[in-house]
């Protein structure tokens, strides 16, 4: 298992928290996450021979939210 920080840009409300969460759990090769709001990223625990965090931005970002760097 790997894990990654990602800083996600447009998340204002726990709506947005619902969406992350949604699109964090139909993603296959995801162990576990945790979105804060309050941070403003999310933290995932993923198997890299299944998706790389490539795919994980990608999917974030295909919900309408911007990735920080």
């Amino acid at each position: 298992m790997e894990e990654a920080s990602i800083a996600i840009g447009g998340m204002t409300c726990d709506g947005c928290v619902r969406s992350v969460k949604h699109v964090m759990s139909k993603l296959p090769g995801v162990a576990s996450f945790d979105v804060s709001l309050a941070q403003n990223q999310v933290t995932v625990k993923f198997d890299p021979q299944v998706i790389d965090t490539a795919r994980i931005v990608q999917s974030i970002e295909n919900a309408g939210y911007e990735i920080r760097k």
